[in-house]
Order: C-alpha cells, then sequence, then structure tokens
C-alpha cells in the first residue's frame, strides 16, 4: 500500500472500492475499457500490458505501464495490476529524440553520411545524411551489416571486413579508414571514403558497443584521380618515344625527382632517389659541362626567375656515351613555397652522332676534291645563292666564303664571255 501511495499520492483507504478507470486520464478510459474486455476474454494466467497516464491526486499525469493479469480467489474473480512508473523512461526517450532531431539538423549541413554501428545487433541503429550512400535512414537501419556487404563491389568486400576487423581493435582517439564501391538505387558503382572510431564501450567490459562511422562520397575525385592517371600515362608514353624525361630539383634541399624515362635515358635503377641520385649522376657527367651547369643555376637562383638551356656529356654505367639537352624553368613549390627547377632533358645523342657523322663526311669529300683538284658547287636558280666547297675557292684563288653568296659578288671573276 505504501508503494500505492507513491505512486498516486492517495491513501489506500481512499482507493478502496474506486474503479481502475477513474485513475485513468479521461482521454484514455475507451482504452482502458479495451484492455479490461481482452483480459476478459483471455482468460485466466494471461497478462495483458498497456501504457496509459495515470492521474496523482496532486501532480501532473504520469505515464505508467499497466500488467493486468486475471486471477480467481474462491468464488470470485479479480484484476491482478501490476504499475510501473514510466516517467524516466519517457524522459529519456523524448531527451534521445531531442538529440537525433539536433543531430538532424547538423547533418544538413555536412556532406558526410554519418551511421551509428550497433556491435551486438551487427547492423546500424544511426543513419544520418544516408542519402550521400543512395539510401535511406530507414532501409540501412533495418539491414544488416551482411547484407549491405552484398551492394559492396567484390573487389572490395574483403577491404571493408578487414576495415569492421580493425574498428573492433581501436584505442581511444584511433581511427580506421577504407576506400570503397558500392552500388545504391542507381545501380550505379559509387567511390566512397570511410572513418571509423569508437562511440560507445561497453558498459560491464572494456569492448566496443558502437562504432562510429563517417562516410565520403568520392567518386568525382576517383574520376578525376583516374583521369589525370591516364593522361600522365599518356604523356609518359610519349616522352619516352621521344626520348624526352622530365625532371624536378629542389634548391634548399636539393632532392632530386625523376620520371621513369629519365631513369631509363642515363641508365641508373629507378631505386636510386633523393640525394643519392643527384651525387651517381653528378659522378657520371662530364666535368665541364657539371661546371658550366652549376653556374647557370646559381646565376637563376640569384635572379629568383627564369630559365636556362643547357647541354652535357654523359657517360652510363654500363659505358655507354650520351649527349643531353637540359632545359629548366625556375618556379616555386606550390607545396612548400620552397625555390626548384623543373625541366625536361631531351636526349639529342643520335643527333650529335648524326652530325659527327655528316662533318666526317664532308672532311672526306673536301681532302679528295682537294687532292683530285675538284670542287663541287650549287646555284639556286630562284635566289641565285651560290654554295661550294672550300675547293673551288682554293681554284678560284679568291679568299674562302663561309656558307652561301650571291653570284653577282663574284661576277667579276667570271669571264665576260662567258656570263
Amino acid at each position: 500500500m505504501r508503494a500505492v501511495e507513491m505512486c498516486f499520492g492517495y491513501d489506500a483507504s481512499e482507493l478502496q472500492n474506486t474503479h481502475i478507470r477513474a485513475l485513468v486520464h479521461p482521454e484514455e478510459r475507451p482504452a482502458i475499457n479495451h484492455l479490461l474486455g481482452h483480459l476478459i476474454t483471455s482468460g485466466l494466467d494471461v497478462t495483458v500490458r498497456g501504457t496509459f497516464h495515470l492521474l496523482h491526486r496532486t501532480a501532473r499525469p504520469f505515464p505508467a505501464e499497466l500488467s493486468s493479469s486475471l486471477q480467481t480467489i474462491g468464488r470470485h474473480r479479480y484484476v491482478m495490476l501490476s504499475i510501473r512508473d514510466m516517467s524516466e523512461h519517457v524522459r529519456q526517450e523524448r531527451k534521445i529524440k531531442r538529440v537525433l532531431h539536433t543531430l538532424n539538423r547538423i547533418m544538413r549541413t555536412i556532406p558526410e553520411a554519418v551511421l551509428i554501428y550497433e556491435v551486438a545487433k551487427c547492423r546500424f541503429v544511426y543513419a544520418g545524411n544516408a542519402h550521400v550512400l543512395g539510401w535511406n535512414s530507414i532501409k540501412i537501419t533495418r539491414t544488416s551489416f551482411d547484407e549491405l556487404c552484398s551492394f559492396i563491389h567484390p573487389a572490395d568486400i574483403g577491404r571493408m571486413t578487414n576495415c569492421m576487423e580493425e574498428a573492433l581493435k581501436l584505442t581511444e582517439g584511433e581511427t580506421s579508414t577504407c576506400i570503397f564501391r558500392m552500388r545504391g538505387k542507381q545501380e550505379s558503382w559509387r567511390w566512397y571514403y570511410s572513418r571509423v572510431a569508437i562511440f560507445r564501450h561497453c558498459s560491464d567490459g572494456p569492448g566496443v558497443e558502437q562504432l562510429l562511422w563517417v562516410i565520403d562520397d568520392i567518386t568525382t575525385l576517383m574520376e578525376e584521380r583516374s583521369a589525370r592517371e591516364q593522361l600522365h600515362k599518356r604523356i609518359e608514353l610519349a616522352t619516352r618515344g621521344a626520348g624526352i624525361g622530365v625532371w624536378e630539383i629542389n634548391l634548399r634541399r636539393m632532392m632530386l625527382i625523376w620520371d621513369e624515362t629519365m631513369y631509363m635515358l642515363h641508365g641508373i635503377a629507378p631505386e636510386v632517389q633523393g640525394k643519392a641520385l643527384l651525387r651517381q649522376w653528378q659522378r657520371y657527367i662530364h666535368r665541364e659541362h657539371l661546371q658550366a651547369i652549376v653556374s647557370k643555376v646559381r646565376t637563376l637562383y640569384r635572379q629568383r626567375q627564369g630559365q636556362c638551356v643547357v647541354t652535357y656529356d654523359f657517360i652510363t654505367p654500363a659505358g655507354e656515351r650520351k649527349h643531353f639537352r637540359a632545359i629548366a624553368h625556375l618556379t616555386q613549390s606550390p607545396s612548400t613555397e620552397e625555390l626548384c627547377l623543373i625541366g625536361i632533358v631531351v636526349d639529342e645523342t643520335l643527333l650529335i652522332e648524326q652530325r659527327q657523322q655528316q662533318q666526317k663526311l664532308q672532311h672526306l669529300l673536301e681532302e679528295s676534291q682537294r687532292m683530285a683538284r675538284m670542287a663541287s658547287w650549287e646555284i639556286d636558280p630562284d635566289s641565285l645563292l651560290l654554295t661550294a666547297t672550300n675547293e673551288l675557292w682554293h681554284i678560284l684563288k679568291v679568299p674562302p666564303v663561309q656558307g652561301s653568296i650571291h653570284l653577282h659578288s663574284y661576277r667579276e671573276h667570271i669571264h665576260p664571255g662567258d656570263v
């Protein structure tokens, strides 16, 4: 009776011969009549439950759960009532609803999906901004984690499973990340980046009760990245076929960066990088050419702008002699804001060798003509420009001329009858 007195504020004597309907809020009395009718038709040893607002003597109506059962004592049947005050439970539910309402408003201002995963239930119990995944919140919270994995790209299921296993081993402050593809209602694969952290620990042990998942749609970013990689491959194939390498060096830290073509042209292993690469390049370059390059780089560094063009000879580690032309531009690194040289290297070995071969042939031709007292010459009929070997000038006993001259310049040396 003491419990009834505390619950309703009435004395036990005041509640005697009082119908239960009198203790229920007037708007809910039809519902209590339905509960009693259902109890009578259900028979003995059956418990019927319902939640109602009961009237307190001095305070406001309070929510309570009624558990009723029908019992027979002697010749009479009695309704046995168990009343549990639900006020605190309702307050907690309202508090949770307010928190969820606030959280939903926050979700509208961020682009990521925020999900809460219940470890014991093996499913998500909250899904904010679920449209990012191409789903709705109710669908996600009603679907188990294994069922959701069936919508993940087959190549990424193992990655997602590993991410979940790592997340269960996290400590406070740590996160686990994962990139995966998932298919939503549009039936098209989209890329997502997820970050997982501990949301709540178990109250009765060191385990994890809930995990927080923050998922961002990175499809556009991945498509742009793929396009850049394809463009880079095409440029790399084009430059490699043309014998053009791309390089960069940080002038403060002296860190040298080469692309694959540079390694191939210079015959150096790709594993050699940074300062070790710079030392190896300096080891095999022609000493005089290296000094000229250093001088030009120092001039650029003092001017803080400009570009330079240099040529240098290089002996590869395998002993092959190469001739290169380098074009460099001084700029500021966008990431570190430090000065660096960015440029290309063109392999001119074949061109130099062809030029040297032509010079040798030209020399042999002139020597043979000199010995035979013969000369070769050519006159362009349109411009009347005369081009000849040195032997012609020796035969004519006139000073040698470099390049081409106009025919009228030597008209005075030609017999008038032959003009």
